[in-house]
C-alpha cells in the first residue's frame, strides 16, 4: 500500500522517536543533542546507541543500524514498511488512509481480527466455567498456574458442534465471516460447525497484540493431538511463533525455541520469558528472523 507523504510526515511528528525508542531501550545518557542507551540490535556493555530527538533519527555507532522512527519499528518488531506504519498509526490513534481495494481488504482483515478476539474471550470464559473442568485439570496436572493461564489467554473449546458458532452469530458475525476467519468449517450439506471442539485452545497473537488464530490440544482421545487454525486473510502458520507477543518484552537478549505451546507456557512460568514455539514440525525462514541478530 502506498502512503501519501503528508500522512507519513504527520505520522513521524506524532510519534516522537525518543518516546518510541524508550518503549524498548533505556536511554540513560545525554551528550549534546543525542541521548544514548545500550543497542537493542547487538550485545554491548557501553552505550553506543544514539537517538537524536531534534533530527528524529537513531544511529548505533557499534553495529551501524540507523534511520527514522519507521525504520526503528521495522527493525525492532521485524515488520514490513506497511506493518510498521500501521503499528505507529495505532499507537497514536491515527486513522490510516484507505483507497479502493486496499480499503475493502483492510476492513476484512479488521473484521477477522475482531472475530478471533471475541472467540478468544469465549474460549477463555469456557475454560473458567464448570464445563472446562476437564481441561483445567489437565493444565493443572501439567503444572500450569492460574496467572500463566490468564497471561497466555488459554481457553477451552467445548466438545459441541456449534457452541462458538451460535455465540458469534449473537455477536453479529455472519457465517461467511466466521468461515473466512477460520473459526468454523463448512459441512458437505452446506452448513457450518465449529473448527475447534473438545480442545484446550492457545490463542496465536502477533507482536501487535492481534489474535490471528488458535492452536488446539485435544482432551478427547480419538482426535488428532494438535490442530491449528487454517490459513486465512490474517493467519499463516509459517509466519508466526507462539508466545512471541510476550517474548518480545523479555529482558533476556536471546530467544529460546521449544517444541510446543505447553513448553512455552511452562518456561515463561519458570522465569524464562523469551521462549517461543513454531506452529508445527517445521521452522520456516520467516519464523527464524525475529531472533536473528547482527
Amino acid at each position: 500500500m502506498q502512503f501519501p507523504e503528508s500522512f507519513l510526515r504527520e505520522l513521524a511528528e506524532r510519534n516522537d522517536i525518543e518516546s518510541v525508542v524508550s518503549d524498548y531501550v533505556a536511554l540513560t545518557k545525554r551528550s549534546g543533542q543525542n541521548v544514548f542507551g545500550l543497542c537493542p540490535f547487538h550485545s554491548e556493555k557501553t552505550p553506543s546507541f544514539a537517538v537524536n530527538p531534534s533530527k528524529q533519527f537513531y544511529h548505533c555507532f557499534g553495529c551501524g543500524k540507523g534511520g527514522d522512527v519507521i525504520n526503528f519499528v521495522m527493525d525492532m518488531e521485524n515488520m514490513s514498511f506497511p506493518e510498521a506504519v500501521e503499528f505507529l498509526a495505532k499507537r497514536v490513534n491515527m486513522p490510516l488512509p484507505e483507497k479502493g481495494g486496499d480499503g475493502r481488504s483492510a476492513i476484512k482483515r479488521k473484521r477477522a481480527i475482531e472475530a478471533n478476539t471475541e472467540a478468544a474471550r469465549f474460549f477463555h470464559s469456557e475454560l473458567m466455567a464448570a464445563g472446562g473442568k476437564k481441561a483445567m485439570n489437565y493444565l493443572s496436572e501439567r503444572g500450569m498456574r492460574l496467572p500463566t493461564i490468564r497471561n497466555f489467554g488459554l481457553g477451552y473449546a467445548p466438545d459441541a458442534w456449534d457452541l462458538l458458532l451460535r455465540h458469534m452469530r449473537e455477536k453479529g458475525y455472519s457465517d461467511f465471516e466466521l468461515y473466512d476467519s477460520g473459526l468454523v468449517k463448512r459441512s458437505e450439506s452446506g452448513g457450518y460447525y465449529d473448527t475447534f471442539r473438545g480442545r484446550i485452545v492457545f490463542p496465536i497473537i502477533d507482536v501487535r497484540g492481534n489474535v490471528l488464530g488458535f492452536s488446539g490440544r485435544t482432551v478427547v482421545d480419538d482426535r488428532a493431538k494438535y490442530l491449528n487454525s487454517p490459513e486465512t486473510i490474517i493467519f499463516n502458520k509459517g509466519r508466526h511463533l507462539f508466545g512471541m507477543n510476550l517474548a518480545k518484552k523479555s529482558k533476556l537478549r536471546y530467544f529460546v525455541l521449544v517444541e510446543g505451546n505447553m513448553d512455552v507456557c511452562s518456561l515463561h512460568q519458570a522465569g524464562i520469558d523469551s521462549a517461543v514455539a513454531s506452529l508445527g514440525t517445521a521452522l520456516s525462514d520467516e519464523q527464524s528472523r525475529p531472533w536473528a541478530q547482527p
